[in-house]
């Protein structure tokens, strides 16, 4: 359950820090919406990161 929940924060953490780059990228505001493709692009990456590190 630790190890799960480890990765969880882990691929969350990558998330966010993918969004933030999408964001600063595309020079959007912090509060301002991403396109939902970008987001769904930088969830599978994570996916496939977290996957990897298995």
């Amino acid at each position: 359950m630790t190890k799960t929940l480890k990765q969880l924060v882990r691929v969350l953490w990558a998330i966010e820090k993918d969004l933030s780059v999408i964001a600063s990228n595309t020079g959007v505001n912090g509060k301002a919406e991403i396109n939902s493709k970008d987001i769904i692009s930088t969830m599978r990456s994570a996916i496939h990161d977290s996957n990897a590190v298995n």
